[in-house]
């Protein structure tokens, strides 16, 4: 699983999963805005006491996943910075 911390000009930060192919990123926290940065899902796992990926699979497991960004999109049409973080 890839995890991708990302910002959107005039939306601001974001944290996505890259789907398997590695093309799409499904916008989590137009799921969860209280979770806009990688960190804050850390934390939120703390204050949840469930593990990362298991945050993460209750974020991806509700219905329909929030729309998706073209990962090999040029990054300034999309968003300004990108940070990749991989969960084994």
């Amino acid at each position: 699983m890839r995890i991708v911390q990302f910002e959107v000009p005039g939306t601001g930060r974001r944290v996505g999963i890259v789907d398997a192919q590695g093309e799409q990123v499904s916008d989590l926290t137009a799921r969860a805005p209280d979770l806009p940065r990688v960190h804050d899902v850390f934390l939120a796992t703390r204050q949840r006491n469930v593990t990362f990926q298991e945050l993460l699979a209750d974020l991806c497991s509700q219905s329909g996943l929030p729309g998706s960004i073209n990962y090999f999109r040029p990054w300034w049409l999309d968003w300004t910075c990108c940070r990749h973080h991989r969960v084994q």
